[in-house]
């Protein structure tokens, strides 16, 4: 396998419930990265830093 193939997908989860962000971490653990963001702003910050693959937030 190339090194694109081998290396896992990066998910940016945006939410400002602790324990959302806990419980994301925990679903995705092994099969993602997951970086976490509990303002909109942390989240930009981290999209300007990381290069993600999908972004997963709440609407509220």
């Amino acid at each position: 396998m190339s090194k694109t193939e081998d290396r896992q997908p990066t998910v940016l989860v945006v939410d400002d419930k602790k324990n959302m962000l806990s419980l994301m971490k925990k679903v995705l653990r092994g099969d993602a990265r997951v970086l976490t963001a509990e303002r909109g702003l942390d989240a930009l910050k981290i999209l300007e830093a990381e290069p993600v693959d999908v972004v997963l937030c709440d609407l509220r």
